[in-house]
This record gives structure tokens, C-alpha cells and sequence, in this order.
């Protein structure tokens, strides 16, 4: 367990140095809000940082190495895609401001934009280390072509979190009940406005982030 670890951190070592870092500072904060109002009134920002983080790790693993069989990358990506709206789920996080108290109205603030924040930018680095991955063996035409309904699920798989209530994993312990509502859902301008807006915010990030990687002239990537 130690080792596997290790490696994985290893793997992208200073990369992995600044989310840790930035992790810890959103936990500190935390702390202090618990702190001073006896309360642990969003600490659920940690699971869902936690959930963010999942498609990074599967990311990260694919990206610095090629599994053997198709059978196993198919696994991996299609896991990836089942969280990776985890870590743009937390934009959602601020409707908890109306529940907050007037004296702490803009530590709540930054705690939560701190939070969407880095489960953002975890998301795009691991979307965009998806798309390198498989640039190897997919098409540079066909993978842009589906970028936009890639983009466009992970906003409906907000969607699906924030308004439906459903989990990642809910595809596997209640696949009726959750194809159902979907086939539901997908007839609802509402809905579809939604996973649009959301996907539209992935899609022009990534654009921008991969923009401005083809043309840096120094070494760092994103």
C-alpha cells in the first residue's frame, strides 16, 4: 500500500506537492471555521474533494503508464467517466450559503470557493491527462469531435448529483431506478440548459488550458 503510493506520488511529484499543499490549506480552513463556531457545517466539502480527487488518481495512472489489455483500459475510462463530475460537482457547493450565519457569510465564501476551486482545476488536469493518454491510440479528429459530448456528460452528470441526488456509484446499486429518471430528464429543457452550461464551462477551460500549453515555451504543463 506504501509503495503503491509512493509511486503514484512520485509519478508527478511536484504537481502532487501543490494539490497536497492546497488540499491541507483548504482543511485548515475547516478547522477554523470548526473552531469558532463549535460546528461542522461543511465538512462534506472533504468527501467531495475526496470524490474529486478519484479521477486524477485513475488519470495519473493511465497517463504515466499503458495498461496491458484493451479490456483494462476500457475499465479504467469508463470508471473515470463515471467521476470524473465529481470534481466539477462542488461549483454546486455554494446553494449552502443560504444556510450559513451573516457573521461568517464570507468565510463560508472563500471555504467553499476554495474548495470548487481545487476540485476544478484537479478535474481539468485530469481531463487533460486523459486526452493526452489516449491520443495515442484514438484519433486527434475523432477525440475532438467527441470532446463537446464528453464535456456535455460530466454536466449532466452534475446535474444528476446536485438536483437527482445520485451517486457515482448508483449506476451499479440502482441502474432502474436511475435510467428511469434519466429518460425522464433528458426532455427537460431545464436539464439540458444545465449539463450545457456546465459542459460549456469544461469545454472552453480545457480549449484555454490547451492553448495556452501549445504555446508555452517552457517546460510546465498543466
Amino acid at each position: 500500500m506504501i509503495t503503491t503510493l509512493s509511486r503514484f506520488y512520485f509519478s508527478n511529484r511536484k504537481l502532487n506537492f501543490i494539490l497536497i499543499m492546497c488540499s491541507f490549506y483548504a482543511f485548515v480552513l475547516l478547522l477554523l471555521r470548526a473552531k469558532i463556531t463549535h460546528s461542522i457545517f461543511l465538512f462534506f466539502l472533504i468527501w467531495n474533494l475526496f470524490l474529486a480527487c478519484i479521477p486524477y488518481v485513475i488519470s495519473t495512472y493511465l497517463y504515466f503508464n499503458s495498461p496491458t489489455t484493451s479490456l483494462k483500459k476500457g475499465i479504467l475510462y469508463s470508471i473515470w467517466l463515471l467521476y470524473i463530475p465529481n470534481s466539477f460537482y462542488i461549483l454546486t457547493d455554494f446553494v449552502h450559503l443560504k444556510h450559513t450565519e451573516s457573521t461568517i457569510f464570507y468565510y463560508d465564501l472563500l471555504i467553499i470557493a476554495v474548495y470548487a476551486s481545487l476540485g476544478f482545476t484537479i478535474g481539468i488536469i485530469s481531463f487533460q491527462q486523459m486526452l493526452t493518454s489516449a491520443n495515442t491510440y484514438l484519433n486527434h479528429k475523432l477525440m475532438n469531435l467527441g470532446l463537446p459530448f464528453i464535456c456535455f456528460l460530466i454536466g449532466f452528470g452534475v446535474y444528476i448529483g446536485r438536483e437527482l441526488r445520485y451517486n457515482s456509484w448508483d449506476i451499479l446499486h440502482k441502474p432502474i431506478a436511475l435510467i428511469a429518471d434519466l429518460a425522464i430528464e433528458l426532455t427537460q429543457y431545464q436539464t439540458i440548459g444545465f449539463a450545457f452550461s456546465y459542459g460549456s464551462l469544461v469545454y472552453i477551460t480545457l480549449k484555454i488550458i490547451q492553448h495556452l500549453n501549445k504555446n508555452n515555451k517552457s517546460n510546465i504543463k498543466l
